[in-house]
């Protein structure tokens, strides 16, 4: 029997193959590191079978890395990786990727860009060079930098002139990747060092309560994050985060939302209930697809207000009609009255921001006020175990997918994003990712059977469920 060594390597080869072919078939070529982003380049990596083809190259190949080098190298590379994120947030605030925009792919010497943002040349540079190091930015010649497919992302297109009087400007009508690096490079990644301080601690190590956390020892707040972010001395962060949570919708396609429940199937009138929908990014594509539906969007006081001008902006007279509607509610309390039954009760990225016994209080609320009709859409990652599980229960669209040996049964680095949302969300406020056993069991405690788990393409599937 061929090595795992060389069965790592056929996978990857095999994949490569196919992908070449998709490129050949549609005379399209696959993006160049060295090139800048352009969704007209990247126009290949959405084809289904590349994108499949990908994520095998991206399993297999880190699976071979792990295997062919010496585990003490390993160990040493991941100890130090905090590194990486470190040069990435120096490099983000430092507005590089601007400033190497401004000169085009011959690049600029390390002493022209700290011209321009004020920095020490040597060490900007030592922090540029670890990135390249790990293909974040390019090194032309000695000293002089460039963008590449991945830097140039970076870039919020905003002058730099702007950014030195604005820092802020770099997050607002603009990528919302900057947001993402932003928050992961700056308050999670301070969180994620109180990490294990945390879990050992004799309280705060088995707590459900979302003060008691990672991110409130290291930024020393006794609330939970969301009260913390409404302090008058965190305006700025509340706005990168609402910008964050804006992000989860502006990044991925419409269909991701439109294609997982059938809410056309739903009659003229039906009320949907995007419960802390934040200022209805989600509400939106709902609201402009679907004209026969009434929409109520709950939330906390201070992002109800923030959410109006949203709207106004957006879809004014879907506010002014009364078809949709922004309501002030905690979600911790019993729902309101709103008029009529609700027809569908959606909760998109809410759960995994808290802890078991919180998430059961949520869902019990929503039980409560339910009718035999009414559905509970929960739009949340699935993790999936490394190892092979045997199926406990059966559910509508939950067919375990093959996965070829010998790479582990989750693809292993082609979705270890999950995994770190996963940490990062035990980091802020005690919240977690949850496999599909998990979300039978807190659905069966508060009075809902998961009947069917969609997918839409992406790593959040559309869970839908009844009253019992």
């Amino acid at each position: 029997m061929p090595s795992s060594l060389k069965l790592l390597s056929n996978l990857i080869a095999d994949s490569v193959d196919k992908i070449d072919q998709k490129c050949t078939a549609q005379n399209l070529p696959f993006p160049q590191l060295d090139d800048i982003f352009s969704f007209q380049s990247e126009a290949i990596c959405n084809d289904a079978d590349v994108v499949e083809a990908i994520h095998v190259i991206t399993a297999a190949a880190t699976q071979l890395i792990a295997t062919a080098r010496a585990p003490i190298m390993t160990l040493s590379v991941v100890a130090h990786q905090w590194d990486v994120p470190a040069c990435l947030r120096v490099a983000n605030d430092a507005n590089v990727a601007e400033i190497l925009r401004d000169v085009g792919p011959e690049g600029a010497h390390i002493d022209n860009i700290v011209k321009r943002n004020g920095m020490n040349a040597a060490r900007l540079g030592r922090v540029l060079r670890l990135l390249v190091s790990h293909h974040i930015f390019r090194e032309v010649s000695p000293d002089v930098f460039a963008n590449n497919r991945i830097s140039s992302l970076l870039d919020s297109g905003k002058p730099v002139q702007k950014l030195e009087k604005n820092p802020q400007a770099k997050y607002t009508e603009t990528s919302p990747i900057n947001t993402f690096v932003s928050w992961g490079t700056g308050e999670f990644f301070k969180g994620g060092a109180f990490l294990s301080q945390t879990l050992r601690d004799p309280v705060y190590g088995h707590s459900d309560e979302a003060n008691q956390s990672a991110l409130s020892k290291a930024f020393d707040f006794d609330v939970n994050f969301f009260e913390w972010l409404e302090r008058p001395e965190n305006t700025d962060v509340l706005s990168r985060f609402s910008l964050l949570m804006r992000a989860t919708t502006d990044l991925l396609p419409n269909a991701t939302i439109l294609n997982g429940f059938d809410f056309s199937s739903l009659p003229d009138g039906a009320l949907v209930v995007d419960v802390a929908g934040g200022i209805g990014s989600l509400s939106l594509v709902l609201a402009k697809t679907f004209s026969k539906l009434n929409v109520v969007v709950e939330e906390r006081v201070q992002l109800v207000s923030d959410a109006e001008p949203y709207w106004k902006s957006n879809l004014p007279e879907a506010l002014e009609s009364g078809r949709v509607r922004l309501v002030a509610h905690d979600m911790f309390t019993p729902q309101p009255d709103l008029g009529s039954a609700v027809d569908v009760f959606v909760l998109r990225g809410i759960l995994h921001d808290w802890a078991d016994s919180y998430a059961i209080q949520i869902l019990g609320h929503l039980r409560a006020a339910a009718k035999p009709q009414t559905k509970l859409v929960v739009i949340d990652i699935i993790l999936e175990s490394p190892c092979h599980v045997p199926d406990t229960k059966t559910i509508k669209g939950c067919k375990p997918r093959p996965v070829p040996e010998p790479l582990l049964a989750n693809m292993g680095a082609a979705n270890t994003m999950a995994y770190s949302m996963d940490v990062m969300m035990m980091t802020f406020g005690n919240g977690q990712e949850r496999t599909l056993k998990n979300f039978v069991d807190i659905m069966d405690k508060t009075g809902w059977e998961l009947k069917e788990v969609v997918s839409v393409g992406s790593w959040r599937p559309h869970l839908i469920a009844v009253p019992i």
